[in-house]
């Protein structure tokens, strides 16, 4: 089953990665997998997440890691 089990608003000078962490932190329940657009194509939200679906941004370049 899907659910929507959290949500952030925040105004334009604040970018989806700066977010996530805090926003994982407050839900307080074991979260199975994250499913995110291509904003949170980034290495601090992989190390926020266990187990993450994101696309690559449009620029990315393969990380040393294997991450795209």
């Amino acid at each position: 089953m899907h659910q929507i089990v959290g949500a952030e608003l925040s105004t334009i000078s604040v970018c989806e990665p700066e977010v996530l962490g805090d926003l994982l932190r407050s839900l307080r329940r074991i979260i199975s997998s994250i499913k995110a657009d291509g904003a949170y194509d980034s290495r601090g939200c992989y190390a926020e997440m266990a187990d993450a679906v994101i696309p690559p941004r449009y620029n990315a370049q393969s990380w040393e890691d294997g991450h795209a």
